[in-house]
């Protein structure tokens, strides 16, 4: 229990809630509420408080959060229901639950707040600690709501009588507490009959807010400009005209970025290893298909290659998909094909899914991930190839209950790792074996590729101009941080909501 001697002066509520007009239906029944409790006789009033979220990262994402106050005879005298909109989490649900609490403090009275959250009872300790000043600065390092606790410090710092705040064990033996959250629960049936509380955000430690876009940032500034310059930087990758497919499919992105960064036994953040960057190097070249084929050869030595096809087939120009689907390696590429969907059944089991072997064999043959040839509109295993992983078999092995997201990605991470080394073993390095004999036998030395082509330019600039350009579904003004902010989206995910509505 905390304890904390709390001057009212005024009424909190004009000045921190946002009336919008005098049928403001949250602003008026705060108002009710308050009157209520200063007209009760009891001079102990205790508040439970309580917040929740569900459908958390989808475009249905809803928050509310609850408060109930007692008498000292734990008589109902009053409740509140509100749902709030904007960095929606449970953290803010039952930090607005605090501030609402705090806002219907009357002076002539003794409150006893009953919270289950820890983020509140931290933070309430670090703001009411005597012995510590806390800055500006100090707040807008707080992890989540920094602007919502720049209302509370105020409201705190005027305070003179007593406020007690209870930590509450989360689903423990407190019913008036289990009580309340199971009202809030009741709510998510009826959320549109409940108003959004909302907040004015002017104190004079923080009087000008800082904004995004017209959204107030409720989060770290450094790690609001962590996310802004990653999503920055995603959909540039997305915006490449390569990757024009992966705007229409919806990728994985989580686990394709966990594969490109997977570590191997002994790696530490500050160890830098040969063979580990030339692993991460080898998967990006297939991430972007920028594996050294003939044809991308030709880009820098095209008096050398300019005659080259492919090293197996002899007929067709080798490029990226090419190189996987040359009639040489068809037999290769379904044996392997064969191997993968084997080494998927056997991950699932080792990570703990219900596994029926032939049920799992029929679906997963259904999955345009593991066909063979490559196809513009549709997933195949060319995909999986590069280190591409579909949302859909995503989607499918968190049906099998396979544990956590963690397990997952890491299945998914092992699954593409197993398949470059598959098709690195059997298809990539035979090819280039094969190309060493060619280039021998045609006298061609490193020194060779070395020198500077006369045709280079001039074949990059063909090669530019011949490109077709594909605008569709780009992205643009930062749509994964709007995401994060309204729907609670990692900005990983958002590609699924933009790919969706684009195919509407």
């Amino acid at each position: 229990m905390i304890q904390y001697e709390v001057p009212i002066s005024g009424d909190n509520i004009d000045k921190y809630f946002a009336k919008g007009n005098r049928y403001n239906i949250s602003y008026q029944r705060i108002k009710r509420i308050k009157d209520r409790i200063k007209l009760d006789s009891s001079n102990n009033i205790h508040v439970y408080i309580d917040g929740s979220v569900i459908n958390n990262g989808s475009e249905n994402i809803t928050s509310i959060f609850g408060i109930t106050i007692y008498d000292d005879k734990e008589r109902l005298i009053d409740k509140y229901f509100s749902t709030i909109e904007q960095w929606l989490t449970s953290t803010k649900a039952e930090t607005m639950a605090f501030f609402v609490a705090l806002l219907l403090i009357n002076e002539d009275k003794n409150f006893i707040i009953y919270t289950d959250s820890s983020n509140v009872i931290k933070n309430y300790e670090l703001l009411t600690n005597k012995w510590l000043s806390t800055t500006t600065r100090d707040i807008l390092k707080f992890n989540k709501n920094n602007a919502l606790w720049f209302n509370i410090k105020e409201i705190l710092d005027s305070f003179t009588q007593q406020l007690d705040v209870i930590k509450v064990k989360s689903h423990s033996n407190n019913k008036l507490h289990n009580e309340l959250d199971e009202e809030i629960r009741g709510w998510y049936d009826m959320e549109d009959r409940l108003a959004n509380t909302l907040i004015i955000y002017n104190t004079e430690q923080y009087k000008f807010p800082i904004m995004w876009n017209n959204y107030i940032i409720e989060m770290n500034l450094r790690r609001f400009i962590r996310l802004l310059t990653r999503t920055q930087g995603l959909e540039k990758f997305l915006n490449l005209n390569r990757n024009w497919r992966y705007r229409l499919l919806d990728v994985k992105w989580e686990i394709v970025f966990s594969y490109i960064n997977k570590q191997v036994i002994g790696e530490t953040t500050y160890k830098t290893d040969k063979f580990i960057c030339k692993q991460k190097r080898m998967k990006i070249q297939r991430l972007i298909e920028e594996i050294p084929t003939i044809e991308l050869m030709k880009k820098s030595s095209y008096e050398i290659y300019q005659d080259f096809k492919c090293v197996f087939c002899y007929k067709k120009k080798e490029d990226f998909h090419h190189v996987w689907t040359c009639r040489h390696n068809r037999k290769i590429l379904k044996q392997i094909i064969k191997r993968t969907i084997d080494k998927l059944i056997r991950l699932l089991k080792e990570y703990g899914a219900t596994v029926d072997e032939n049920k799992i064999l029929t679906d997963i043959n259904k999955f345009d991930i593991f066909f063979p040839k490559f196809r513009k509109d549709k997933f195949n295993f060319i995909d999986l190839i590069k280190g591409i992983f579909p949302k859909q078999l995503y989607d499918y092995i968190e049906k099998l209950e396979v544990i956590g997201k963690k397990n997952i990605v890491s299945l998914g991470t092992e699954l593409l790792q197993y398949v470059m080394d598959e098709t690195k073993q059997h298809i990539w390095l035979p090819r280039c074996e094969k190309l060493k004999i060619i280039e021998k036998r045609h006298g061609i030395t490193e020194k060779d590729k070395k020198k500077s082509d006369s045709n280079v330019g001039k074949e990059k600039q063909e090669d530019i101009l011949q490109r077709p350009i594909n605008l569709f579904g780009r992205y643009e003004d930062l749509e994964g941080v709007k995401e994060y902010i309204l729907f609670g989206k990692e900005i990983l995910d958002f590609t699924v909501v933009v790919n969706r509505v684009g195919k509407i």
